[in-house]
């Protein structure tokens, strides 16, 4: 079955036209508005003065717009009638909208019939079954071509030619007229015989055919293009219509046609359509055909026409929106609205993704508006961040509109080194999106780009310090970037405390980290357990880390915290042994220098007799628990230089009375004891 057409019977009219004291309507079975009458009857008469009509007659076709109605008839001479120039005018009427269904015009021709004094039954209607017949299957290619090229060629011009005999025109005329979509059908007038031109002021005949022994010439024909002396060239689309014309009522040229000249009627509009279809066949093969096609619709038919036209290529741009440049991909936006909405989602993202690569801003600038929207919408969700990245980079300006409806990108380090990526609202707008605020700081991170202030005003320093600290084992992670990161965020030493307290801070590594960019007095501790302590608590096994344990000893030795004993107890030991065994790093004793006494009596250059002293000299001072002076060290030989140095003090000796007396009472008992005592002289 051809493309559109079905089997049903397509209900005709018919009209007969003769000779009974003149020329006029014999019979007919539809009842015709004046002027179509008219004009029936005008055109039933032979198409000039002194015509010789052969005995196959000739046919004629043109619109009746008045009743809606498209005549096709066939004019034979009526030698038997007494007056000379006689001629019988059998008409075919097919209603405009029954046209659509017409799989071709050769089944029509078999029901034209000269009366045989059997007028009267023109006066009854036809159902008429369409079926598929070939109509143009014998015609010349050469023939074809330059009538084609011409009728096409020349759309606002009629056409005429004398080549051919009348069997050959009627059958490529038909072919032609069966070619057209419907709406070019309706309006248009051909006839295959004619000696004189059939136009009239408002009524041109676009294709004439002129007795070929030359009776007629072609010059009588007002305007008229004689396609028999007219130059063409063999052009693609022409050659692909002689093509069609052969293969019939299937051909695809035909098919596409009535798809896209839905709402087209003119000549005119036959060749770019024509090309279009041309094009169409290489979209698949060939990248730039779309790309022609685009600018051949642009070019050739107005913005207001052509729908159908637009949607199929607008349609094969959308599937090819990969393939296209920028004006293709403006096309497809710009016509939009004509793809089915079933198969917009799908269109968009492919447009939206093709026109970020070429043109991002354009796809901002379609954003808000609620037919071309989707393109924008649908494409920024399913890019690839990489892809996102790379295009905003051309358009900074839309940063945030863009992280507003992607806010996974801020989890991507490359966000972060784009121009303006530090600006107070993409900060508010990580601020308020689920679940990427962690992501995003780790991006920053990763990034390399130093700490703003505005990320840390937005996010708050314990949330960075927090992921700051979660990834500190990173080796991705420059070590200058994250030295520069902690030392910015820990002068926030509020936020260091809290995060101190915290569970999830458990390990050496994590707060030696934290204990380079920070002064052991920095972080506060006005009243509970010194956040300090509370972190080395929770460590899994003591602490042997030397720095760390200088740093706390150094904070133990100082006024900022509660918990001196606690923090002297837990570090005294492990700083000893390191500066003993001259292990302990320049880092550690640089902070401990600075705290450790001084004096005359010994040497600076010992660290262990500055240690012993400086810790015995705050337990003095401080009138801190005797007994608790017995716990600054688990190693007995450094109690005993403990005691000893306490001893040279001034004072000193009540101090160790209360020791002793602290120790019987507590049942302690031992070497220790016998140290103390020792050391007491009164």
């Amino acid at each position: 079955m051809a493309h559109g057409v079905s089997n049903r019977p397509v209900p005709l009219q018919q009209t007969l036209h003769g000779y009974s004291e003149g020329h006029r309507l014999l019979a007919s079975s539809i009842d015709l508005p004046s002027r179509d009458a008219k004009t029936l009857l005008m055109m039933s008469d032979a198409s000039g003065p002194a015509a010789t009509i052969g005995a196959e007659g000739y046919l004629t076709g043109y619109p009746l717009s008045e009743s809606g109605h498209y005549a096709l008839a066939r004019t034979w001479p009526a030698p038997e009638l007494p007056r000379p120039g006689c001629v019988w005018t059998h008409t075919i009427l097919i209603d405009f909208s029954d046209i659509p269904s017409l799989s071709g015009a050769g089944g029509i021709l078999k029901l034209f019939r000269r009366p045989q004094g059997d007028e009267r039954s023109y006066g009854v209607g036809i159902a008429h079954v369409s079926l598929t017949e070939d109509d143009g299957s014998d015609i010349s290619d050469d023939f074809a071509r330059r009538i084609l090229s011409a009728v096409y060629g020349d759309p606002a011009r009629p056409i005429v030619s004398a080549a051919a005999d009348v069997p050959t025109r009627d059958a490529l005329v038909l072919a032609i007229w069966n070619q057209q979509w419907p709406r070019l059908r309706r309006a248009f007038r051909f006839c295959t015989l004619s000696f004189a031109d059939r136009s009239s002021a408002n009524a041109t005949f676009d294709l004439q055919f002129l007795p070929s022994a030359g009776r007629v010439r072609p010059t009588q024909f007002k305007s008229a293009v004689d396609a028999d002396r007219r130059d063409f060239v063999a052009t693609e689309w022409l050659e692909d219509t002689v093509a069609d014309l052969k293969e019939g009522a299937n051909g695809g040229l035909r098919r596409f046609l009535r798809l896209a000249g839905s709402d087209l009627g003119g000549r005119e509009s036959f060749e770019p359509l024509a090309a279009l279809h041309v094009l169409s066949l290489h979209f698949d093969s060939d990248p730039t055909a779309i790309e022609r096609a685009i600018s051949l619709l642009e070019g050739t038919i107005s913005t207001g026409q052509g729908h159908a036209a637009r949607l199929a290529i607008v349609q094969a741009a959308a599937a090819a929106a990969d393939r296209l440049g920028p004006d293709g991909l403006q096309f497809v936006v710009r016509n939009f609205g004509l793809i089915d909405p079933a198969e917009s989602d799908a269109a968009a993202e492919r447009v939206g993704c093709a026109l970020w690569r070429v043109d991002p801003k354009a796809l901002f600038d379609i954003r808000s508006d609620p037919a071309r929207g989707v393109i924008a919408e649908r494409a920024i969700v399913k890019m690839p961040p990489a892809s996102l990245l790379e295009g905003i980079a051309s358009t900074p300006a839309h940063l945030a509109e863009l992280l507003g409806a992607r806010p996974d990108l801020a989890t991507e380090p490359g966000l972060w080194l784009l121009e303006g990526a530090t600006k107070p609202d993409l900060f508010q707008i990580i601020e308020n999106s689920p679940g990427v605020v962690d992501g995003a700081i780790d991006a920053m991170i990763r990034s390399g780009r130093p700490l703003s202030r505005e990320a840390r005003a937005t996010f708050g320093s314990d949330r960075v310090l927090r992921r700051l600290l979660a990834r500190f084992g990173d080796p991705t992670i420059d070590d200058g970037i994250r030295s520069l990161w902690l030392s910015t965020v820990a002068s926030d030493v509020d936020a260091v405390a809290r995060i101190l307290v915290e569970d999830w801070v458990d390990d050496v590594e994590t707060l030696e980290a934290i204990a380079h960019f920070v002064a052991p007095d920095a972080v506060p501790n006005a009243y509970g357990d010194d956040p300090w302590l509370v972190a080395i608590r929770r460590l899994s096994a003591p602490l042997g880390n030397a720095y760390l344990a200088s740093f706390l000893l150094v904070r133990a030795l100082g006024r900022r915290t509660m918990n001196s004993v606690e923090l002297v107890q837990s570090t005294f030991d492990v700083v000893y042994d390191a500066a003993e065994q001259r292990t302990l790093p320049e880092d550690a004793w640089r902070i401990l220098d600075r705290r450790l006494d001084r004096s005359y009596w010994w040497h600076d250059w010992d660290k262990c007799v500055r240690l012993r002293h400086t810790v015995v000299n705050m337990y003095l001072d401080r009138g801190i628990d005797a007994l608790a002076f017995v716990a600054i060290t688990a190693r007995d030989d450094v109690f005993f230089e403990l005691i000893a140095a306490l001893s040279e003090k001034f004072g000193s000796q009540r101090y160790l009375k209360a020791i002793r007396n602290r120790m019987v009472d507590a049942g302690m008992g031992g070497e220790r004891l016998r140290i103390v005592k020792h050391a007491i002289i009164w």
